[in-house]
């Protein structure tokens, strides 16, 4: 059985994980329409859409 510690720590631990789940696909919305991804539409992404895809 787990420690009431370790289930804190894996509440946690998935508690951040959603939240990065939910950032990644902010950002996977947001850049969807310039895929396929060619010279012509890199050329139009803004700095802001840029930095999603990082």
């Amino acid at each position: 059985m787990l420690t009431e510690e370790l289930k804190n720590k894996l509440t946690e631990t998935l508690a951040i994980c959603d939240l990065h789940h939910q950032r990644m696909m902010f950002a996977y919305e947001n850049i969807l329409r310039y895929f396929p991804l060619t010279e012509i539409n890199f050329g139009q992404i803004s700095p802001i859409e840029l930095a999603l895809f990082d």
